[in-house]
């Protein structure tokens, strides 16, 4: 429950700055929230302004992929300026990697350790090459899908469901995009559009440093 606090300041400073996402709407008495008691002890209740249209789900098409992502580009771009010291998510290796392998590890045969703990090492060896400022990391949405935004008849799109917002590399939410396609014929063609709808907002990021000395002057 602490990181809600968080997701609702977030989602309030993006509907100011005019993107399309579900943001809190304000009690009688100016909060996003409120609490209220249940059996499994007391939870918080936000009331979230209307998402016209549906969510594409397995049938996305690449026109609705271009346009998610010309809209989590304008997202994170207004995320550059959002400033808060609410406790968060931190979508880091620890959260992202190694937590999930700890996870599923107690699942897996021999064989499927030894090859995540192959993969692991060769993730935990690669992230570090991508910078942990602005504009290449801030804050994210943490789950970019073809569920957790609706489009309407004219093509609008409206961005919600940011219950695994913080901060972490932008790069994820491309990474967790791709990874939540459907197989099938489209799936690159979609692929391709969500970078290209990403790319005609968000530009001028520049390439990315490789080198060790390149990485000690990003960072």
């Amino acid at each position: 429950m602490e990181e809600i606090p968080f997701e609702l300041d977030f989602l309030k400073h993006l509907h100011r700055c005019g993107c399309p996402v579900a943001h809190p709407l304000l009690t009688t008495t100016s909060e996003p929230s409120v609490t209220v008691r249940t059996t499994d002890g007391e939870r918080i209740a936000v009331l979230f302004t209307y998402a016209p249209g549906s969510a594409p789900g397995r049938t996305i098409e690449p026109r609705h992929s271009e346009a998610l992502g010309q809209v989590i580009a304008r997202i994170h771009h207004e995320a550059d300026t959002f400033a808060t010291t609410r406790v968060c998510h931190v979508l880091d290796i620890g959260y992202l990697l190694d937590a999930s392998v700890e996870a599923i590890f107690p699942h897996l045969t021999r064989e499927q350790r030894v090859a995540v703990q192959i993969t692991q090492r060769r993730i935990r060896n690669t992230l570090p090459v991508i910078p942990r400022q602005v504009p290449w990391s801030g804050p994210c949405t943490g789950d970019v899908n073809p569920r957790n935004f609706h489009v309407d008849d004219h093509g609008h799109i409206t961005v919600f469901d940011f219950d695994q917002c913080g901060l972490g590399w932008r790069a994820f939410e491309v990474g967790k995009f791709f990874s939540s396609l459907p197989s099938g014929s489209k799936t690159e063609a979609i692929r391709a559009a969500f970078l290209c709808g990403y790319e005609s907002v968000r530009t001028g990021t520049g390439r990315v440093p490789r080198t060790a000395r390149e990485r000690r002057k990003a960072n």
